[in-house]
């Protein structure tokens, strides 16, 4: 297994710089470094347009919250942030775009932790653990939530329900993923491997087509971040079987997953990444103005109305938070048959 090398190098070099000062507005940003002679690094950024890549179909819960803060970053920064979706392979299509361009901080992704992590340990990408990306920020967290039509045709209301019905007819029943081993794909594995449920993954180029197959009828149940079937549980369209893990977001008797006996919580979480070799200040930089950014009021209710809990880790915290997540990710591949350690 590949060690994160490159991640540990950056955090033992940002240890050793003088983190920047939190600035307001998007002025080049002046530090020094103790550790030279009076020398000082600029952060000249940006100077022209950025790319927010996402590698998820639009109208998703990945694409709609990168578009409220490409929006945000483009009133506070004074260029324009363009969204750029690059559907395909669970992120991995937009991800080796990302990978391919310079990395200098004008193209950055906004993800969760399928194409950099999960991806990679299943073998379905070119690029290994410590080729994925500059982690630079996370900005929010959602559970994941398991939901049926209201107009099932097997009339499952309950988890129970689902889980009597998976008993008496393995293999019948079937589930909608945004891409295969996906955060939301992990929760259904961890879960069902748990309760012993034979169930078939239906893999999707994102959450809106989830929605679309569950609600046409061509699939049984979906699994997504809570983010993406909010609307659709508040107006009654869909039935909220069991949260992944307990949100903020739903209501204080919301099923949750981890109450049956051998399931664990499991959330997914969103973050910002550049390319290979992006300069440690200027990735302490950027980290900071996502840092202000979640900081207005607009945008986190705008967050928040997507499901979307605001939670800000700087560069030096998502290191580890990434590191972390290899190990959580692993386990629940391996739980659900996916992965043999």
């Amino acid at each position: 297994m590949k060690k994160f090398s490159r991640i540990l190098s950056i955090i033992v070099a940002l240890c050793m710089t003088v983190c920047l000062s939190a600035c307001g507005s998007s002025k080049p940003t002046t530090t020094e470094d103790p550790t030279a002679t009076n020398t000082a690094t600029t952060v000249d950024w940006p100077k022209k347009n950025i790319t927010f890549i996402v590698g998820y179909g639009a109208g998703g819960d990945t694409d709609l919250a990168a578009r409220i803060l490409a929006d945000a970053l483009t009133t506070k920064l004074g260029v324009s942030v363009i969204v750029e979706n690059l559907t395909g392979g669970s992120g991995v299509v937009g991800r080796t775009e990302l990978l391919s361009r310079d990395s200098d901080g004008y193209t950055l992704m906004f993800d969760q932790p399928s194409s950099p992590i999960t991806q990679v340990l299943v073998g379905n990408t070119t690029y290994g653990l410590d080729e994925a990306g500059t982690p630079i920020a996370v900005v929010g967290v959602s559970a994941c939530a398991l939901c049926v039509s209201k107009d099932n045709p097997h009339g499952i209301k309950t988890m129970d329900d689902f889980i009597a019905y998976a008993t008496e007819h393995p293999g019948e029943l079937t589930y909608a993923i945004p891409g295969q081993f996906t955060s939301a794909h992990l929760a259904a594995l961890n879960a069902f491997a748990a309760l012993g449920i034979d169930a078939a993954s239906v893999s999707t180029d994102g959450t809106a087509t989830c929605v679309t197959e569950v609600l046409g009828g061509h699939v049984d149940a979906l699994i997504v971040p809570l983010s993406g079937v909010d609307q659709y549980l508040k107006s009654g369209d869909m039935v909220l079987l069991g949260l992944s893990a307990p949100s903020a977001f739903a209501d204080a008797d919301a099923p949750v997953l981890s109450s049956y006996e051998g399931v664990s919580d499991y959330n997914t979480w969103y973050s910002i990444w550049a390319g290979n070799d992006l300069d440690p200040t200027l990735a302490q930089y950027i980290s900071e103005v996502f840092g202000e950014v979640l900081q207005d009021e607009a945008v986190a209710k705008s967050l928040s109305d997507l499901g979307i809990e605001t939670k800000f880790e700087d560069y030096t915290s998502t290191q580890k938070t990434v590191i972390d997540y290899h190990t959580i990710i692993q386990d629940a591949l391996v739980a659900g048959g996916a992965l043999t350690k």
